[in-house]
């Protein structure tokens, strides 16, 4: 969403934002929004939090989990149970 093509900036304006947001989030640049709260540390992985989909505006559970020494994080958004959902792995920069 932040690295958007020139039409879509000349659609939606030069900062992205949560269009589809609610509440505290509506309409906020997606740069520096807070988009994970909640969580808490559960033995090796860090669970019981929310993560938003800046694109949707869906709100989902989250649980975190530290790969390759910390270089990688397992971002897995869930509705109800934790198999029922998707994951992504991001990766620290350097």
């Amino acid at each position: 969403m932040l690295n958007r093509s020139p039409s879509a900036i000349a659609r939606d304006g030069e900062v992205a934002v949560c269009k589809k947001c609610d509440g505290e989030r509506k309409d906020k640049p997606i740069e520096g929004l807070n988009i994970m709260w909640g969580v808490h540390q559960n033995g090796d992985v860090w669970d019981g939090g929310h993560i938003v989909d800046p694109k949707s505006g869906k709100v989902y559970k989250v649980k975190l989990s530290m790969l390759d020494g910390g270089q990688k994080l397992n971002v897995r958004g869930y509705i109800g149970f934790s198999w029922v959902g998707r994951s992504q792995q991001w990766e620290r920069q350097p």
